[in-house]
């Protein structure tokens, strides 16, 4: 087993979480008898002594046992933030790889999201693990998850809270879209999809001010690079489509620039599944888009619903715009020459 499920399957592995189940027992006690007092240190000097002990390599050689400290990172930093920062290059040792790991596959898979004092004191950490993405590897997937995507995470949660941008003086953002994979990248995007569901919008405009950010930045990068090398990010952008504030008049030229990147029918049809709601108010950039989207077709089956084609077709013809008229006419044309 990888150290992480072996330190819920071995008895040594269940002892070191039991001593984290005991210390902070003691914090919530401490805390409801404190009437108001707060003190820094929560860790009693006898556990001190055995946590010590377990991160002493010479003594203590089992990759499951380390695990358990990068677990319990963020309690520890409650518990003792003095007694962590003292102790931190013993729980991420910086020449010993598989104690690293060991220890930073059990943070990144239990913390989420990541709190901001924690963070800061973990950016040399997160600067390693984006670095190590670049490089070729064999991905170790746990039953929680994979600790690649779960960083994928961490970095775009760090981004919509402001402890890291592009420009920022800790670089975090900027190496990981360098470092990351684009499937890896890809997940940070959906991650963002999946948050922005459950995001009122319109009463946090800020967050989807730094998406947009995100997106035009990216997009523009990647107008310089082979479409291959971005292709699966910028596609997982559609499916921020469904909770943007923004109307196809403002979106246009971003999505003209987005559909050569498409790799699956589903990104085709939520494009056009969006733009068939605002065809009445965006007659010609709709069906201009139904256009490319129909051109980039790499397989007969990616078409758009008909629904919706039929939707945007008929709106141009009955629109006043002759340009649109002429494109929706091209398209019927096409589509009989397909025997449709």
């Amino acid at each position: 087993l990888d150290p992480f499920t072996q330190s819920f399957n071995c008895i040594r592995g269940m002892a070191m979480r039991g001593i984290f189940y005991y210390s902070l027992y003691a914090f919530r006690l401490q805390s409801g008898q404190s009437n108001g007092k707060t003190q820094i240190d929560h860790l009693e000097p006898d556990i001190k002594l055995l946590l010590e002990e377990k991160l002493d390599l010479a003594q203590e050689t089992s990759l499951a046992v380390h695990s358990v400290f990068g677990t319990y990172i963020s309690n520890l930093y409650y518990l003792s933030p003095r007694w962590l920062e003292q102790n931190l290059k013993k729980i991420f040792p910086e020449n010993e790889s598989k104690y690293w790991q060991a220890a930073w596959d059990a943070y990144i898979l239990t913390t989420n999201p990541p709190i901001k004092a924690v963070f800061d004191l973990l950016i040399p950490q997160y600067d390693r693990a984006i670095r190590k993405l670049g490089s070729p590897q064999e991905t170790q997937n746990y039953s929680v998850g994979s600790p690649n995507e779960k960083l994928a995470e961490h970095i775009m949660a760090a981004y919509l809270s402001g402890f890291t941008d592009f420009g920022h003086e800790n670089k975090l953002l900027e190496l990981f879209f360098s470092y990351a994979p684009d499937e890896t990248r890809a997940h940070g995007i959906f991650w963002i999809y999946q948050a922005l569901l459950n995001i009122d919008l319109p009463e946090n405009m800020i967050i989807w001010d730094k998406c947009w950010a995100l997106w035009q930045n990216r997009l523009e990068v990647a107008e310089n690079q082979e479409v291959s090398i971005n292709a699966l990010e910028i596609s997982n952008y559609m499916k921020w489509l469904e909770s943007c504030p923004e109307d196809l008049g403002f979106l246009f030229p971003t999505l003209q620039k987005s559909v050569k990147y498409f790799q699956e029918a589903y990104d085709i049809h939520l494009l056009i599944e969006f733009v068939a709601k605002q065809s009445r108010r965006y007659p010609l950039y709709a069906v201009n888009l139904l256009q490319m989207v129909i051109s980039a077709e790499k397989e007969s089956w990616w078409r758009p619903s008909d629904e919706d084609e039929e939707q945007i077709l008929k709106v141009a013809m009955a629109s006043k715009e002759d340009k649109a008229i002429k494109i929706a006419r091209e398209i019927i044309n096409y589509r009989g020459e397909q025997g449709d």
